[in-house]
């Protein structure tokens, strides 16, 4: 972890300051202990010669013990003594560790000082003086001293005195260099920091700082004008990198753009290319000097040759190849070329094949921007088209011809038909009125039947009449005003016989605000009584029937509904319910009755209503979810009527 200038500085002049003061101390310490030591020799000569000066020669024995120790109780910093004679032997010592005493020479200061390593003692000083008789004889030796470690007790006071005054006057000397720091060093050096902070994050000041000392105060001059001059860099450089980034944009949209447009014309060209190769047509393309450049697959199966064979060739020779050839083709060619387009058809051999193709030729001219022309010819073969149409004009003339014959044929049978109904109807209706009481109960039932048989001829004579005279245009309508509601009234009456015997219900819902419409009621009554004949064939015993008058959304209209709870009308019937002759569901489900449930019919009911409504100016449509006998999802007929018939 990284300190700050100001601890490294104070640190560094502490650790300095405590050398100084250590080195010092430690010098003086050393001066005071040699002086001291210099001191206690010499004090040692002295009390040696006073011992010396004691002592009669020859030494007595035994010595004065008493007396000479009195002498060393003079100086009680000479702590070690002892005598000897001249061969060494100790005669007399204070310390008994000094009576076994072996000489090792440490460091020797005069002739008669020396500092010695004793076992026991460790280092000891000690003066020896020798003990001489009057002749100069030396007789022994006066020995005298005090331990190293004496000498060290004496040093630890000044020792304590030091370490007190470094104690003390090193904090106090380490916070007036930390002020003198903070104050002339370390705050200049943090405002200038500040600054150079500011400038490194591109905020530039308008002025630096005021600092003491000429040296500062140019550094901070110099950020100043460096600050200056970064500003007009950065700024120059900011709009340029505006400039740049502009740039940039420009180009990166000009790039996209162009990939899009390089992407979307691959694209383009890819589908042209697939489209033009598929396409179902045969196309053929030249260029500037007619030679063909693109001929797709279908232009291959359409002319029977090969693109490798017609790719580079001129157009005009191309088709001279064509077995059967295009008359004119030179004319036709610049024609194209000054009108810009050309349709015709196409009738050539194509090689090995006796039967012409026929072609659809559309042509069109295209120029480019430097003026040059490009030609496309799409044929398409419409060969099998002629022979479709060819057999369906034969079919059309043919149905024609068979629907002729259906409606002559028609009129001729209703016609021939008519004249035996009345002459059965008649004589029937004669032998049930007049000779009924001549004939037994099973000749008049039989008798009765023939009329119900030729009533049901009737009516289905009557309807091919009418539906010969609508095919034919023939058919007329009586119109007047007719109260529409009153209308539907007297038509429900006239069918509640037969509601009473199926047990059916039938509701009206008329809106009063209908108005009088201009129609013939014969005509509509036989419409509307085909549609609710039917609604009471198809629904069960105590069904509903409804028929419900409104006014149309398109103003001046009216509708009408007759829906019901029968069986329903399947999707694929509702396409041909008003074909004639056809009749919904299982023709072997239906069975021969007026009103009977189910009851079979020619299939003319809904014909005749839908071409009445229509002479109305009307129309008419189904509404069936489906047919089920179970469920019975019922049907309507809505009929849309004008109110006056333009």
């Amino acid at each position: 972890m990284k300190t700050s200038l100001e601890i490294r500085i104070l640190a560094f002049a502490s650790l300095l300051l405590l050398v100084v003061i250590a080195g010092n101390t430690l010098l003086n310490i050393s001066a005071f202990e040699r002086s001291y030591r210099d001191s206690l020799l010499l004090r040692s000569r002295i009390l040696g010669g006073e011992i010396i000066s004691r002592l009669d020669a020859p030494i007595p024995s035994p010595l004065p013990r008493e007396s000479l120790l009195g002498v060393l109780a003079a100086d009680p910093d000479i702590s070690l003594f002892f005598i000897e004679d001249v061969s060494g032997e100790p005669l007399l010592a204070n310390v008994a560790e000094l009576l076994s005493f072996e000489e090792r020479v440490l460091a020797r200061f005069a002739s008669d000082a020396a500092l010695y390593h004793h076992p026991v003692l460790e280092e000891i000083y000690l003066v020896s003086l020798p003990i001489r008789s009057d002749e100069g004889e030396t007789l022994g030796t006066v020995r005298l001293g005090f331990s190293r470690d004496a000498l060290k007790a004496m040093a630890k006071p000044a020792l304590n005195e030091s370490l007190l005054f470094v104690g003390i006057g090193l904090p106090l000397l380490a916070v007036l260099t930390a002020f003198f720091l903070r104050r002339h060093l370390i705050s200049p050096l943090c405002r200038l920091s500040a600054v150079a902070r500011d400038i490194s994050q591109g905020q530039f000041p308008l002025s630096s700082p005021a600092l003491p000392g000429r040296e500062f105060s140019d550094l901070g001059t110099g950020l100043q004008e460096m600050a200056t001059s970064l500003k007009k860099r950065d700024e120059a450089i900011l709009e340029g990198y505006r400039q740049l980034e502009k740039t940039h944009l420009l180009l990166q949209r000009s790039y996209e753009e162009q990939e899009r447009t390089s992407a979307e014309l691959k694209h383009s060209q890819t589908m042209f290319l697939t489209l033009f190769e598929n396409a179902t047509d045969a196309i053929v393309i030249s260029d500037h000097d007619d030679r063909i450049v693109l001929f797709n697959r279908q232009a291959e199966k359409f002319f029977g040759i090969a693109r490798e064979r017609v790719i580079g060739r001129n157009l005009l020779k191309a088709l001279d190849m064509l077995r059967g050839g295009v008359g004119g083709q030179e004319a036709i060619y610049r024609d194209l070329l000054k009108s810009g387009s050309y349709e015709s058809e196409l009738e050539y051999f194509r090689p090995g094949q006796c039967r012409a193709t026929i072609g659809w030729v559309r042509a069109t001219v295209a120029w480019d921007a430097e003026g040059r022309h490009w030609v496309q010819a799409i044929i398409r073969d419409i060969t099998h088209e002629r022979q479709v149409k060819e057999n369906l004009e034969g079919s059309t003339r043919e149905l024609e011809r068979l629907n002729a014959m259906k409606d002559s044929f028609l009129g001729l049978a209703s016609h021939e038909l008519k004249t035996p109904l009345t002459v059965i109807v008649g004589y029937s209706d004669l032998l049930l009125t007049e000779k009924a009481s001549s004939l037994d109960e099973t000749a008049v039932l039989m008798v009765r039947n023939i009329v119900d048989a030729a009533d049901r001829l009737t009516r289905i004579v009557r309807d091919m009449v009418d539906v010969s005279r609508l095919d034919a245009k023939r058919l007329t309508l009586e119109l007047r005003l007719t109260d529409l509601n009153d209308f539907i009234r007297m038509l429900a009456s006239d069918h509640q016989t037969f509601l009473e015997l199926r047990r059916q219900k039938l509701t009206l819902r008329l809106a009063p605000e209908i108005p009088p419409i201009l129609c013939d009621p014969t005509r509509l009554g036989q419409a509307l009584g085909n549609l609710i004949g039917n609604a009471i064939k198809f629904t069960p015993d105590d069904g509903e029937i409804a028929i419900e008058t409104r006014l149309a959304q398109c103003e001046g209209e009216v509708e009408i509904v007759v829906s019901d709870t029968g069986i329903g009308i399947a999707e694929k019937d509702q396409l041909h319910i008003f074909d004639k002759f056809f009749e919904a569901g299982l023709i072997e489900e239906h069975f021969t009755g007026k009103y009977a449930f189910k009851g079979k019919g020619a299939g003319l009911g809904l014909t005749i209503a839908k071409g009445i409504i229509e002479m109305h100016g009307g129309e008419i449509r189904v509404e069936s979810s489906g047919c089920d006998p179970e469920k019975c999802p019922g049907s309507s007929f809505l009929i849309r009527l004008p109110i006056t018939v333009s």
